[in-house]
């Protein structure tokens, strides 16, 4: 049985992004077959697994555009062991374009129907809004895994998730809420304890015991470096930030001209491999959380 798992949240800098990335990247490592779909017009995920964009033939787009061709023809193979349909940039004026459709919602559905058995996970990684491209995640996955910030404004942003989800739901009737991995816990403040306990009481068992704890620096040594952001496995305690300022940087470094030594590229790729972090025991064991609780017997 395939596994669509839909990151959705349409607050941005929740570490949707990352959850997604940590998320793929782990479970190819533990021998699944996976693919990863990009949908977010930011491209941040395809970014993260070393693609340059500039070299991106085929997208997202043009398998929205023909959902009956499948995802095969636009799928990359990363140097993570993970499948990829990337995205790039002008996905980010696409959606008037959709918008005349007929099924718009329902593209990437259409799409999934022939490849969805080629894998055991897909992971689809939406954008930070709740416009036309989180609506095909949706329409498209068997569970949403909701990453919310330990934050006042996205827990308030929690109500409007899920009355998206209840409007998506006639085009896809079992789809529901898998998990909740609460994200960037400060633990300096009462003010992280005192949410974190109002999400558990209110979602109850729906929130993976486990937590991804922010750091007194937002700055992890990889993004330091400047590389393209790159998977990191799990070991030293999580220092998480802001995926936009990450990237900001990056293509601000890039448009000056600035080019990254061969060795400062090997140092980000053992970097990489060798360290670990926080954020990826905490979703593995959301994981194991979310399958355990929808165990099913996977046909002779």
């Amino acid at each position: 049985m395939t596994h669509i798992l839909a990151m959705a949240m349409q607050k941005g800098g929740v570490g949707k992004t990352t959850t997604a990335i940590a998320v793929s990247v782990n479970l190819a490592a533990n021998g699944a077959k996976v693919l990863l779909i990009d949908i977010d017009p930011q491209a941040n995920s395809t970014q993260g697994l070393g693609i340059d964009l500039e070299e991106v033939q085929y997208s997202v787009y043009e398998v929205l555009l023909n959902p009956d061709q499948g995802t095969e023809f636009a799928t990359l193979q990363t140097s993570y062991d993970v499948d990829l349909v990337p995205s790039t940039l002008d996905l980010a004026g696409a959606e008037n374009t959709l918008a005349n459709k007929i099924g718009r919602e329902m593209l990437l559905q259409r799409a999934l129907r022939k490849s969805a058995s080629n894998y055991d996970y897909i992971i689809i990684d939406s954008p930070p809004n709740l416009g036309l491209f989180t609506l095909n995640s949706l329409a498209a996955a068997s569970a949403v895994i909701v990453p919310l910030q330990v934050h006042v404004y996205a827990f308030k942003a929690m109500p409007k998730l899920e009355e998206t989800i209840e409007l998506v739901r006639p085009l896809n009737s079992t789809l529901a809420i898998g998990g909740i991995v609460c994200t960037m816990f400060d633990r300096r403040t009462s003010l992280s304890q005192v949410i974190e306990k109002q999400i558990r009481n209110q979602y109850g068992d729906l929130v993976f015991k486990t937590v991804a704890k922010s750091k007194e620096s937002h700055t992890t040594e990889l993004e330091k470096a400047l590389g393209t952001p790159a998977p990191i496995k799990r070991g030293e305690p999580l220092k998480l930030s802001t995926q936009k300022r990450t990237i900001a940087q990056t293509h601000e470094r890039i448009n000056r001209g600035y080019k990254l030594r061969e060795d400062l590229i090997k140092a980000c790729k053992q970097m990489a491999l060798d360290q670990n972090r926080k954020l990826y025991e905490v979703m593995e064991d959301a994981l194991s959380e979310y399958l355990e609780k929808h165990k099913q017997e996977k046909p002779e």
